[in-house]
């Protein structure tokens, strides 16, 4: 399904279960984040979610919010790191609440003219410790993710 709107990294804007994403490779994680799912290897993944970094005015957006039983870690999936990126891994550095994983996809296409989403071939990543993340209750054990004893 093409969409008007051309970005400037050349992204093509992608759905996937109903769902519409930035780039084919966010969909592809998100199915791949699916499948993770069912495996129960995590229990729930959220899109799109909001953190403060430092100041009120200083939002982030991450691509996926993703939560395992003893650990939360906010997901980014990049084809480019663009300078305002990278000023934003160093405020998450300083102020994060969880690890964020940067993640950089190697895809592989279906034919021409298919509407298929494209399929993980490799996936690398780099991990930003959060400085809230450390400070308060070390990397990968959120407090706050604990389940209630």
């Amino acid at each position: 399904m093409p969409y008007p709107c051309r970005s400037k990294y050349r992204a093509k804007k992608a759905e996937y279960a109903g769902e519409r994403y930035d780039s084919k490779a966010e969909a592809a994680y998100a199915k791949h984040l699916d499948g993770e799912v069912e495996r129960g290897a995590i229990l729930f993944y959220l899109r799109q979610p909001k953190f403060t970094l430092g100041i009120p005015e200083a939002i982030y957006r991450a691509d996926f919010l993703v939560v395992a039983r003893q650990f939360a870690a906010a997901v980014d999936v990049k084809g480019v790191e663009t300078p305002k990126f990278r000023k934003d891994k160093k405020m998450w550095a300083r102020y994060g609440e969880c690890p964020l994983q940067v993640v950089k996809l190697k895809l592989k296409y279906p034919g021409a003219g298919s509407d298929e989403l494209p399929t993980i071939r490799t996936i690398e990543f780099e991990v930003v410790h959060g400085g809230r993340d450390r400070r308060s209750y070390g990397p990968l054990h959120p407090e706050w993710l604990r389940e209630p004893s």
